[in-house]
């Protein structure tokens, strides 16, 4: 399996479903994420990201 994500805007749904069974994908779930943005002046790399962890 692969797995891709991708954040766009989109008007019509229904073309891109449309368009991605027409390319032999298909939906295994529904997953609900929430995102935590923060104003921060600097960009944190993942591996520096790590020390606060």
């Amino acid at each position: 399996m692969l797995e891709v994500e991708v954040k766009a805007h989109v008007t019509d749904f229904g073309k891109v479903e449309a368009k991605l069974s027409q390319i032999g994908s298909r939906k295994l779930k529904t997953e609900h994420q929430k995102d935590t943005y923060f104003n921060a002046p600097i960009k944190i790399s993942p591996r520096q990201m790590r020390r606060f962890e």
